[in-house]
């Protein structure tokens, strides 16, 4: 299960707490919490026993080109690290996905 909360960027429609909330009551362990361009929420899942697979929607302009998912700590770090680059360069993503050696791209 892939999610966002409205904190990404007002694309999510739930409050995160709530989201974590609910997922905790049916039982989810696991889920994709994705942001558009950034990457939140990890700790809010943890405070519910629920382990986060933390990605980003990788967007331009109100369009995901891609998702990426952390398979670890080094993959969150890959994922920022080439969005901190990216946006201080101030270039257009482009619907190639970025290669990485600890992120899924979906």
């Amino acid at each position: 299960m892939n999610c966002q909360s409205y904190d990404s960027l007002g694309y999510g429609t739930v409050p995160l707490d709530e989201l974590v909330e609910l997922v905790a009551e049916l039982g989810v362990k696991i889920l994709g919490l994705t942001y558009i361009n950034t990457v939140m929420g990890i700790y809010d899942c943890e405070t519910r026993n629920i382990k986060p697979i933390v990605g980003i929607d990788f967007s331009n302009s109100n369009q995901i080109l891609n998702t990426g998912l952390a398979r670890n700590t080094k993959g969150i770090g890959e994922i920022c690290e080439f969005l901190t680059e990216h946006n201080l360069s101030d270039k257009t993503l482009t619907i190639i996905a970025p290669r990485f050696k600890n992120t899924f791209i979906v």
